[in-house]
C-alpha cells in the first residue's frame, strides 16, 4: 500500500513540473520585446553581443548610465544571443530558466522538510499560479527579478543550512549564492544582508554571528570589484550606481512609483499571490507557538523584507518577487503539518483532495494567461510596431518613427541590420517609411508619401 502511494506522488509530483514546464516556457518568445526595463536590457545584451563589450553596458553604443545594475543577467542574455541569435527567446531564456529552477528548488526544499512529494508538489503550483512570478516582470520576460529570486532562496536555504544545521558545505555555498544575487540586481541583494546578520546577533549566537560575517563580507567582494572595474573604464559609474540603486531609490520616489507604506502586503493578498496568502499569518503564529526555529527565520527574512521594502521611498510591484518563494513554502510547511495532526487517513486525503481541487481553477487561470494571454496587462496595440519590425524579411532597408525613447522597438535595429530608427523631417525621397497611425498626421506636414501596406494600426510607405 505503501510502495502504490509512493508511486501515485511521485507520479503526481512529474505532472506537476510537466504543467509547470509548460507554462513557464510556451510561448516564451511570442510577445514583443516589453516597454520599460525588459527593452533595456535587451538593447544592452544586443550591444554587448554585437560588440563584445562585457564590462561597461551600452545603450545606443554609449556606455549606459541609466541601467547601473551589475550585468550578470545582461551577461547570461548575451550568451543566449550568442547561441541562439538576436530576438525574444534569448533575451528570456536566463530569466525563465531561473524561474523553472526556483521552482524545483522550492519543491525540493519542502520535500526535505515535509518528506512528501504531495506537500513538495502543492509548495510548487501555489508559487506557480501566484499572481506574481510567471508574470509579465517576473519569469516570462527578460528582467533581473527571476534571477535575483533564484539566488535569495539559495542564500535563504544554506543560511539555514549553516546557522541550523551546521552543514560544512554551506560555509562555502551562503556566501556563493549572496555574492550572484548582490551581482544580479545590487541593492536588492544586499537588503538580505541586515537580515542575516540581526537574526545571530538577537539570539547572541557570537560563532555564528562571525561565520556570517564573514561569508556576507566575501560575498560583497566581487560586487565591490566589478564597481570599480567600471568606474575605472567608465567614470561616473559609481556615483550614478549609487543614486539610480541605492540612495536615490530609498529616499525618494524614483520615475513616479510613490505609494502608500502598506503597498506591499496590500499587492500580496490582492495581486501577487492567490488566496492561499490567508494561511500566511496563522503560520508564522503557528512557527512561532510550536518554537520552530527555521520558519521563525524564514518569517523574520519575510517580514523583515518587507519592511525594508516599505520603508523605501520608492516601491514597485515586483520588489517583492524574491518572496513568493519563501511565502509559498511557509504557506505549504504549516498546512502540512497541520494536517498531519489528524490521525485518520480518510480525512487527510480528503483535506487533501480539497486542496488540490482549490488549485484547480487556478491552474486554468495561468494556463489561458500563458497561452491566451488572458488579463494580461499590457497594451497590446502600442506593440503592433513591434510585431511590423520583428517580423519583416525584405531586403530593402526601413526606417521607423517612433518617441525619442523607444527601446521596445530599438531592440529591432539589432536583430535585424536593415531597420534603423528615422526622424520626422528628415527623411529622402524613396526612403521606406513605418510608423504608427498617431504620427500619420505629424509625418505627412512633413513629407508627401504613398501608402504600400498598412498592419492594423502600422502603415508602411515610401517617401516621394
Amino acid at each position: 500500500m505503501k510502495i502504490m502511494q509512493n508511486k501515485i506522488s511521485v507520479a503526481f509530483t512529474f505532472l506537476v513540473v510537466i504543467y509547470i514546464a509548460i507554462i513557464q516556457f510556451y510561448n516564451l518568445g511570442k510577445l514583443p520585446i516589453v516597454q520599460w526595463d525588459e527593452s533595456r536590457l535587451a538593447v544592452n545584451a544586443a550591444e554587448m553581443t554585437i560588440n563584445r563589450s562585457y564590462l561597461v553596458t551600452t545603450y545606443e553604443n554609449l556606455p549606459d548610465l541609466w541601467n547601473t545594475k551589475p550585468p550578470l543577467m545582461i551577461w547570461l542574455q548575451s550568451a543566449c544571443m550568442t547561441l541562439f541569435g538576436i530576438h525574444e527567446f534569448s533575451v528570456r531564456f536566463p530569466s525563465a530558466i531561473s524561474g523553472f529552477i526556483c521552482i524545483l528548488f522550492l519543491g525540493f526544499w519542502v520535500q526535505r522538510i515535509s518528506k512528501s512529494w504531495f506537500v513538495s508538489s502543492f509548495a510548487m503550483l501555489v508559487l506557480a499560479v501566484s499572481g506574481g512570478f510567471i508574470q509579465l516582470h517576473g519569469s516570462i520576460t527578460g528582467d533581473y527579478d527571476a534571477l535575483l529570486s533564484l539566488f535569495v532562496l539559495l542564500s535563504v536555504y544554506h543560511f539555514t543550512r549553516l546557522y541550523f544545521d551546521k552543514n560544512p558545505k554551506s560555509i562555502i555555498y551562503f556566501p556563493l549564492f549572496v555574492s550572484l544575487a548582490v551581482m544580479s540586481k545590487s541593492a536588492a541583494g544586499i537588503i538580505m544582508f541586515p537580515l542575516f546578520v540581526l537574526y545571530p546577533l538577537a539570539q547572541k549566537k557570537w560563532k555564528s554571528l562571525y561565520q556570517i560575517s564573514l561569508a556576507l563580507s566575501l560575498a560583497i567582494i566581487p560586487f565591490i570589484v566589478y564597481c570599480l572595474l567600471r568606474e575605472n573604464a567608465n567614470s561616473g559609474y559609481i556615483e550614478k550606481m549609487w543614486l539610480n540603486d541605492f540612495g536615490g531609490r530609498f529616499n525618494e520616489v524614483i520615475e513616479g512609483h510613490g505609494h502608500p507604506w502598506y503597498y506591499y502586503l496590500e499587492n500580496l493578498v490582492f495581486e501577487r499571490m492567490t488566496y492561499f496568502i490567508y494561511l500566511l499569518l496563522p503560520a508564522i503564529i503557528w512557527f512561532v507557538f510550536k518554537k520552530n526555529h527555521s520558519m521563525i527565520f524564514l518569517s523574520f527574512f519575510v517580514v523583515g523584507f518587507l519592511l525594508i521594502l516599505s520603508v523605501s521611498k520608492t516601491k514597485i510591484h515586483w520588489y517583492d518577487m524574491p518572496l513568493l518563494p519563501l511565502i509559498s513554502l511557509l504557506i505549504s510547511v504549516f498546512l502540512y503539518q497541520i494536517i498531519e495532526l489528524i490521525r485518520s487517513r480518510l480525512v487527510k486525503g480528503i483535506i487533501a483532495i480539497i486542496v488540490f481541487l482549490m488549485c484547480l481553477p487556478l491552474i486554468v487561470q495561468k494556463f489561458n494567461f500563458i497561452s491566451q494571454h488572458q488579463n494580461m496587462s499590457l497594451s497590446f496595440d502600442h506593440y503592433e510596431l513591434s510585431e511590423y519590425l520583428r517580423n519583416y524579411n525584405d531586403k530593402e532597408p526601413l526606417r521607423y518613427v517612433s518617441l525619442n525613447y523607444d527601446p521596445e522597438f530599438y531592440f529591432y535595429t539589432k536583430s535585424n541590420p536593415l531597420i534603423k530608427k528615422g526622424i520626422i523631417g528628415q527623411f529622402k525621397e524613396g526612403e521606406k517609411v513605418v510608423l504608427q497611425n498617431v504620427f500619420e498626421s505629424d509625418f505627412a506636414s512633413e513629407h508627401d508619401y504613398e501608402v504600400i501596406e498598412t498592419y492594423k494600426g502600422v502603415k508602411c510607405v515610401r517617401v516621394k
